[in-house]
């Protein structure tokens, strides 16, 4: 044992060793932060009798004192002092962690939980109050060392967030995301709440926390249809638990939160009234709730065929062992501050092929809080950097009109400006902005915000119980990463609070994942000719396409297709008659991730007396690996200048991903 008082600048250091330190090797030296005198070492190994493996030093080790007390015989690997008790030390074995209250007179076993493994180290972590023991195979774990604390032996939650671990009520919000610090995280965001449409994933034996994460995609459900919610459900204690309670509402939040008519009273949670909150099935049963080890619950829920476009899903849990006792209705503040309560308000707007498209979408405020008559928006982009986000606003009253705008760029409208398609859900009827809302509108202006880091509009007049209603215009772009999707945070923010928020992911239509073989499928659809250059007299052209999928510029590599395979099909370019559908294969093969696909399309009128009319030629050129040519192409899915509106014709066609051994 060996002590240097300068930072190893004078050698040789000082020699601590001596009676009654063992020879055995020194697993741990720990120094108070509070006293450099006071200092613990601990060893491995086994006298064979009486323990002998932790000693204490008061004075800077010129003597040593065996406070091994009551210790099992056995190797010590960790040592920690407490640092609200000099009195108290925590030491990491072979077999669990002990803990001394006296000084070393006697010790208690403090697991709390840990398994009977070695303990690798120990470390407190101040601020937080928290013993962290890392152990050999088991992983870590962690537990509150408040003086006065009791860990519960069950403890239920559902996370808020991907940064809840059931730890702090509130959760942490409004905080970077850990995996990607470009993205913030909300209290609405509960990973543990997944609304998937069909087809359903179909899980293993063992449907656990990780395929739900990695594996099961939260979808916007689709109005009218039957969509499977999942719920998970875990315990942060280190006891089981069992006939633990789940359940699940539903609600259109685009007024802001409604409030529960009653308290969320286990075992069923029933309601006085669903009108505003419906229930998407009975509450569910776990038998057995182990520690650490989450459950899944599934309901499958048939939307409403009126279900707002801005609806969220809010999930309960309870168990005799940890019951939900508030009697908190407004919805907003039960999720944040009881961890058995959780909101998912995230919306997915899908883009209709593998490039995105300009889309509007509503969303409203609401100043429901008796905390000022102002409040901000606030955009935090994610992967946005080559996206846009506007907003379109009636007329606002600021505060302060000076410096109202942080990032946020005022933008002059042309009158009748094209700012995307109107948002609904999938399988809905095509829409148009609701005619009330428009009428609210400032249609002059457009408020650009920063698409690369978070901005806001800072000091908008609402006064209390009054709403603000505004529509966002958002186009991403294909230039993300393959696994990722861009989003946006619109956040509501009041005297410095975050109250409410809404996330918005875009997502392009790709297949799941990349290969570096891929089986493809190039169908196409339909065409719709605007101007087949026959004389009128004539009615309807006789029309041919020669489809060729090409790799590579590779003459062997070029796949010719004639539709129809014999003579013609007869097309006017009347409405009503100018439509044909063909949904037919014009390529079908193997294609590697480096590969470079050009499809061309080329329409030929053929008449018996007049010359053959050749129509505009259709060409597109795919890069990049396979998989991120998946989907569905046609006009208007990529606004203005879109390549499938060739100028006399439209063609729509889709590009598959085939499963092969």
């Amino acid at each position: 044992m060996i002590r240097s008082d300068d930072g190893g600048a004078t050698n040789p250091w000082q020699d601590k060793t001596g009676a009654p330190l063992p020879s055995r090797t020194c697993k741990d030296v720990v120094v108070d932060s509070t006293d450099s005198d006071r200092v613990l070492a601990v060893f491995g190994g086994s006298t064979g009798g009486a323990a002998s493996s932790v000693f204490i030093s008061t004075n800077g080790g010129d003597s040593w004192t065996d406070i091994s007390g009551d210790l099992p015989d056995g190797s010590v690997n960790a040592a920690v002092f407490d640092p609200n008790d000099a009195n108290t030390i925590y030491v990491g074995t072979d077999f669990g962690v002990y803990r001394t209250t006296d000084g070393g007179v006697t010790w208690q076993v403090f697991d709390n939980g840990i398994p009977n493994v070695s303990i690798s180290d120990l470390v407190v972590h101040e601020a937080d109050q928290l013993l962290v023991a890392a152990t050999f195979g088991r992983g870590m774990y962690k537990l509150s060392i408040v003086p006065g604390n009791v860990e519960p032996p069950v403890d239920l939650y559902v996370r808020t967030n991907l940064l809840d671990t059931g730890e702090k009520t509130p959760a942490p919000s409004g905080l970077p995301n850990p995996t990607d610090p470009s993205d913030t995280v909300g209290h609405w965001e509960s990973p543990d709440i997944k609304a998937e449409v069909a087809p359903y994933y179909a899980p293993d034996a063992l449907f656990d926390g990780v395929e739900l994460d990695e594996d099961v995609e939260h979808d916007d459900p689709h109005r009218g249809q039957t969509s499977r919610i999942y719920l998970q459900v875990h315990n942060r204690g280190y006891q089981s638990t069992t006939d633990v309670r789940a359940r699940i509402f539903f609600a259109d939040a685009s007024a802001g939160l409604p409030a529960f008519p009653n308290a969320l009273t286990p075992p069923d949670f029933n309601l006085t009234s669903t009108v505003d909150w419906a229930p998407i099935g009975p509450a569910q049963t776990i038998p057995l709730l182990e520690a650490n080890r989450p459950v899944i619950l599934s309901w499958d829920f048939a939307i409403p065929a009126g279900a707002a476009t801005h609806s969220c899903f809010l999930a309960v849990v309870s168990s005799p062992d940890d019951p939900i006792t508030t009697t908190e209705t407004d919805a907003e503040l039960l999720h944040r501050n009881d961890k058995r309560v959780a909101l998912k308000n995230l919306h997915v707007i899908n883009a209709p092929g593998p490039r995105p498209a300009s889309t509007m979408v509503a969303l409203s405020f609401h100043s429901s809080r008796k905390l000022s008559d102002f409040f901000d928006v606030v955009i935090q982009p994610d992967q946005f950097s080559e996206g846009v986000i506007g907003m379109l606003a009636p007329p606002l009253e600021l505060r302060d009109p000076d410096t109202a705008f942080e990032g946020v760029e005022m933008v002059r409208l042309r009158e009748g400006e094209n700012l995307g398609q109107w948002y609904v859900k999938p399988g809905d009827k095509p829409g148009e902005m609701p005619p009330d809302l428009a009428a609210e509108l400032d249609f002059t202006r457009l408020y650009e915000f920063d698409a690369e880091k978070t901005s806001a509009i800072k000091g908008i007049k609402v006064p209390t119980g009054g709403k603000l209603r505004a529509v966002f215009t958002v186009k991403g772009t294909r230039n993300v990463p393959y696994d990722a999707h861009q989003r946006f945070l619109v956040m509501q923010r009041q005297e410095g609070q975050l109250i409410g928020g809404s996330t918005f992911e875009l997502r392009l239509k790709r297949a799941r994942k990349l290969h570096p073989v891929s089986l493809v499928r190039v169908v196409l659809e339909k065409v719709r000719v605007l101007d087949d250059s026959d004389p009128c007299i004539k009615g309807a052209g006789e029309l041919v396409f020669n489809a060729c999928v090409a790799f590579n510029d590779d003459p062997c590599r070029r796949h010719f297709r004639r539709l129809p395979h014999c003579g013609h099909y007869r097309i006017s370019d009347r409405p009503g008659r100018n439509e044909q559908i063909i949904r037919q294969c014009i390529f079908e093969g193997f294609v590697a991730e480096a590969d470079r696909m050009a499809l061309s399309i080329l329409p030929v009128e053929h008449d018996l007396i007049d010359p053959d009319d050749v129509l505009s030629r259709y060409r597109r050129i795919f890069n990049g690996p396979p998989e991120t040519w998946i989907g569905t192409y046609g006009p208007g899915d990529e606004g203005l200048g879109d390549p499938e509106a060739v100028g006399d014709w439209q063609v729509w066609y889709r590009i598959e991903s085939l499963r092969f051994s």
